[in-house]
């Protein structure tokens, strides 16, 4: 694989998303430091950096090079965008009482995430479906029989 520069990944919608993780965290930190809260303030620094960190991570390909050694990455990445939301809607709730204008940045964060992760969901689950319908093809021209094929598969026969 190795590493080339892929700078087409940000115009994709992942890529959008995650863009707009880092440069939404990078702004609502900025204001989080003129009034706004602790919680907030590790949301947004940590997302900045984390998020930042996977961009670039996606845009020299690295990532892909990675799960190719480590293939439970995509679930890492997925991990990270739901607890990231969850922060975020969590803290946005909080500070919605206190009404400080970082807690706006943080509601674009916490659809960023949500829709990072939608997207991150959506390639995992489709990437199972074709690991499942590889597994089945494989038994199929090894000779099995598609009933012993569908059962191996978890399937019911009927």
């Amino acid at each position: 694989m190795g590493l080339t520069w892929n700078p087409d990944f940000v115009k994709s919608p992942a890529g959008m998303a995650q863009a707009g993780q880092v440069v939404f965290a990078l702004i609502g930190g900025i204001v989080n430091i003129f009034g706004g809260s602790g919680l907030l303030g590790f949301a947004f620094w940590s997302a900045l950096f984390i998020s930042g960190f996977l961009l670039l991570m996606h845009i020299c390909n690295m990532a892909q090079s990675i799960e190719a050694g480590f293939p439970y990455f995509s679930k890492v990445e997925l991990g990270y965008a739901v607890l990231w939301c969850v922060v975020f809607l969590i803290s946005s709730i909080t500070y919605t009482v206190l009404f400080t204008i970082s807690v706006l940045f943080a509601y674009v964060c916490t659809i960023a995430f949500a829709v990072d992760a939608f997207f991150k969901l959506k390639n995992y689950r489709e990437r199972m479906a074709n690991q499942q319908a590889a597994t089945n093809n494989s038994n199929l021209e090894a000779g099995a029989h598609p009933a012993a094929a569908n059962a191996a598969a978890g399937g019911t026969t009927y």
